[in-house]
């Protein structure tokens, strides 16, 4: 095949596929040397750096100027060890080639890495034109999913990239450039490249176990959009579906009783594609932990008054569900089964609340939910109308879009 092809990362001017990536691994030494020259304390005040990249270019001839970038993507097969699927890129031009791809969050956390005492001369004469690239890459880009990679395309010596994004061609699994930077004196080219095909694959779910007894925690290829679990006790169902967002839920308010506990999980893709249960590990809960676990979750129910009908004592109501205050400023939801929201939607009272992967109320947020953001306001109400602080608009599913130009 004319041309370059890669998969994962490549050593500059080597044709390398096949190979998982790892995290931190550099196969390209200039590559590296470009964060390098980043200091982490410049870093940590990236949120107030709101400067936009596309600064007047410097001369340069004509004749050296890239106009047109062209890459065309497909899967690999393998994944990264986030659970991302590895993807390949391809193009023919002897002008440029690609000497790494990464997922959106491997690539911020290159940043991060950096050895802020190495090279701080170098630091100084770059002007810190390249963190303001990554400044403000990370304010447009933090709404989005996971499923966003960084494509680094390198120039060859006497060629420079051109600012222009519609110059920049992309195919190929649903491929939109939702942004690009320039760095290293605009001989490198960073595409942030969106993968619509990949919204849509319910992942497969591997290590379904336990974190600590009664903190489920699982691992999933691919990037669903919520998980759904069931929880069973010595083989019988002990709550309805529950879901969340994250990669871990607290069974423990549910587990009051001794016995033998095991979850069953699914993936649930943006297009509401469901994915094959998938059966945990099993472990066993004595009777000293469910004391323990009643003493913090049991929900203390109120009883109808006493009538001549025999039976049961019917409940009409609970002490201690609903809204909960954590004490420091921050509250929480419990269920009339002792659980509570974690990392997940809740509607309350005919408004929906988002609640964090600890429980708490979500306050003045962008939540994002598979391919949309939301915003959920002061008293943690999900705007339905109006506009976000940042100016977007709220659709009629509550969703934000930008306004059109």
């Amino acid at each position: 095949m004319k041309g370059w092809q890669s998969t994962g990362r490549i050593e500059r001017g080597k044709y390398k596929t096949g190979s998982s990536p790892k995290r931190g691994e550099r196969s390209d030494k200039n590559f590296s040397r470009y964060f390098k020259t980043v200091s982490r304390k410049k870093i940590g005040a990236f949120a107030a750096v709101l400067l936009a990249i596309s600064v007047p270019a410097e001369p340069v001839w004509a004749s050296d100027l890239i106009g047109t970038v062209k890459v065309e993507f497909s899967e690999a097969g393998n994944t990264y060890e986030n659970g991302l699927p590895e993807i390949e890129g391809e193009t023919n031009s002897n002008k440029y080639s690609l000497s790494e791809m990464t997922t959106l969050e491997e690539y911020m956390s290159q940043w991060e890495d950096i050895d802020e005492e190495e090279d701080e001369e170098e630091n100084d004469r770059k002007d810190n034109s390249d963190l303001l690239a990554y400044n403000e890459t990370y304010q447009v880009l933090q709404d989005y999913s996971q499923v966003v990679y960084a494509v680094i395309i390198d120039a060859e010596e006497e060629y420079y990239f051109s600012s222009s994004l519609d110059r920049i061609q992309v195919s190929g699994l649903g491929a939109e450039c939702v942004r690009a930077e320039r760095i290293n004196d605009k001989h490198t080219l960073v595409l942030f490249v969106r993968f619509e095909e990949l919204d849509y694959l319910p992942g497969e779910l591997s290590e379904t176990g336990w974190q600590e007894p009664g903190r489920a925690l699982w691992n999933c290829s691919g990037n669903p959009k919520a998980y759904h679990l069931r929880l069973y006790l010595d083989g019988k169902p002990v709550c309805g579906i529950k879901e969340t967002g994250g990669p871990s839920y607290d069974f423990q308010p549910l587990m009051q009783k001794a016995g033998e506990y095991h979850y069953q999980i699914r993936t649930v893709s943006v297009d509401g594609t469901k994915g094959d249960w998938v059966e945990s590990e099993h472990i066993f809960i004595s009777d000293e932990q469910a004391r323990q676990y009643q003493t913090v979750y049991e929900v203390i129910p109120i009883l109808a008054e006493e009538t001549e009908q025999t039976g049961p004592a019917q409940i009409v109501g609970y002490e201690n569900t609903g809204w909960q205050d954590g004490g420091d400023g921050r509250f929480w939801y419990r269920e009339t089964d002792g659980s509570y929201p974690q990392n997940s939607w809740s509607s309350i009272d005919g408004a929906w609340y988002f609640f964090d992967r600890a429980g708490y109320m979500c306050v003045n947020a962008y939540i994002s939910w598979g391919d949309q953001t939301f915003y959920v306001a002061e008293d943690g109400r999900m705007l339905v109308e109006g506009k976000a602080p940042d100016g977007r608009n709220v659709q009629a599913d509550g969703s934000l879009a930008w306004p059109e130009s």
